[in-house]
C-alpha cells in the first residue's frame, strides 16, 4: 500500500496527467474521500508542527491554520468544481473533491520535505550565500508545483485540452478574487 501511494505521488509530480487519470479511475468511495480529507488536515498539522521548529521566530497557531486549510480547501474545490462546469468541464463534484483532496496531500508531503531541508540547510552555516539560494529556491519549489499539479489535475478531472488555458483561467480568477476582496475590505474597513 505504501509503495502504490508513494508512485501515485512521483507519478503526480512527474506526470500530473499520468497521475491524475489514475486517480479518477480508482473509484473512491465517499467513505474513502472523508479518509483522504483526514490525511490532507493531518499532514497539514505535521507541516505547521515542523514550521514551529524550523522557525522559532515565528510561531504559528495550529489551530488556525488548520481553520484556514479547512477553508481554503472547501472554496476550491466549490470554485474548482463550478467554474470546469461552467467552461464546459465533464468532472463530477466527488472527482473533484478526490482531485483536491489529493493536490493537497501532495503539497502537504513537498511542504514536508522542504521544511525538512531547509532545516537541514539552517545547520550547515559554512554554505553561507549559497545556503540562502537554496533556502529561497526550496520556498519557491511548492508554489510553482502547485501551479503546475492544480492546471494538469483540473485540465484531466473537466477534460480540457489544454493546462495552459486552464492555467490562464485560473490566474484570471485569482486576480478577479483579489479585486473582489479588496472592494469588501474597503466597503467593510472603517474610514
Amino acid at each position: 500500500m505504501i509503495e502504490l501511494f508513494s508512485r501515485l505521488v512521483f507519478f503526480s509530480v512527474v506526470s500530473p496527467k499520468r497521475g491524475g487519470h489514475f486517480l479518477l479511475k480508482s473509484q473512491v468511495t465517499s467513505s474513502g474521500l472523508v479518509h483522504l480529507a483526514a490525511l490532507v488536515f493531518v499532514l497539514s498539522a505535521i507541516a505547521i508542527i515542523l514550521g514551529n521548529l524550523v522557525n522559532q521566530e515565528i510561531q504559528v497557531s495550529a489551530r488556525s491554520l488548520i481553520g484556514l486549510q479547512v477553508l481554503s480547501f472547501v472554496v476550491m474545490t466549490v470554485a474548482t468544481y463550478f467554474v470546469g462546469r461552467l467552461f464546459g468541464g465533464t468532472g463530477t463534484f466527488q472527482q473533484t473533491v478526490l482531485v483536491i483532496c489529493w493536490l493537497d496531500i501532495v503539497l502537504a508531503i513537498c511542504q514536508i520535505i522542504q521544511l525538512l531541508f531547509v532545516a537541514v540547510l539552517s545547520a550547515m552555516p559554512f554554505l553561507g550565500g549559497f545556503g540562502a539560494l537554496l533556502v529561497s529556491l526550496a520556498t519557491a519549489i511548492p508554489l510553482f508545483l502547485f501551479f503546475w499539479l492544480y492546471a494538469n489535475f483540473v485540465t484531466v478531472l473537466h477534460g480540457f485540452q489544454s493546462a495552459a488555458k486552464v492555467l490562464g483561467v485560473m490566474l484570471l480568477g485569482m486576480f478577479a478574487m483579489s479585486i473582489f476582496l479588496l472592494f469588501v475590505v474597503s466597503v467593510v474597513s472603517p474610514a
